[in-house]
């Protein structure tokens, strides 16, 4: 990257402009003496500096958002295999669930989004019991708490559930990132033990 100064006998901005556009560092109006081209070759050398450092930290930071990028979509992939997750609006509305969310509940991407999680109630939790949740993340706060869930098809699943408020800039929340992981065969375990011990009373 060469610093160009151009010499010229025009002195209409408008030749001006055009040489700035194409690249030249300086322009020189004739006539000139040696000492107006000697700052101008300094000035000259001086900007060629200054965009090859820009030039610099432009590449750097478009290497920094690739690779944290990168980080974040493995971040996310290893959530996905792991997690149920979806995420909702401030009315409850889903606007995103991921495969395991799908797969563990029997509905299809297409039949749950822009549904309300009111879908998934299985009948098993009083209404205190959502009033409690719903008061915690409206507010701003993190709910944990473990969900019995139904499916699509009539069963049922239960969920160990970490809801996330997502705040806008007025500190009000205007989605939710719900995180689930499948604890069925735990609670199943549990109900049984439970029922031989009655049993065995």
């Amino acid at each position: 990257d060469r610093p160009v100064i151009m010499m010229t006998g025009y002195a209409d901005l408008g030749s001006a402009r055009e040489a700035i556009s194409a690249g030249i560092y300086e322009y020189l109006v004739k006539p000139f003496d040696l000492a107006d081209l000697s700052r101008a070759v300094q000035r000259a050398l001086e900007y060629r500096e200054l965009r090859l450092d820009n030039r610099n930290y432009q590449t750097d930071l478009e290497r920094q958002v690739a690779e944290r990028t990168r980080e974040l979509n493995l971040q996310k992939d290893a959530l996905d295999q792991h997690a149920i997750v979806s995420v909702t609006d401030v009315k409850g509305d889903i606007i995103h669930a991921n495969n395991k969310f799908c797969r563990v509940s029997g509905f299809s991407r297409d039949e749950i989004i822009g549904q309300n999680h009111r879908i998934l109630k299985s009948g098993r939790h009083s209404p205190d019991f959502y009033a409690d949740m719903w008061g915690a993340i409206s507010k701003g706060r993190v709910w944990h708490g473990d969900i019995m869930n139904r499916k699509k098809d009539g069963g049922y699943y239960w969920v160990r559930a970490t809801i996330v408020p997502f705040l806008n800039e007025t500190g009000k929340p205007y989605q939710y990132v719900a995180i689930r992981t499948d604890i069925t065969e735990r609670v199943k375990a549990e109900e049984e033990l439970e029922h031989s011990k009655a049993k065995a009373e």
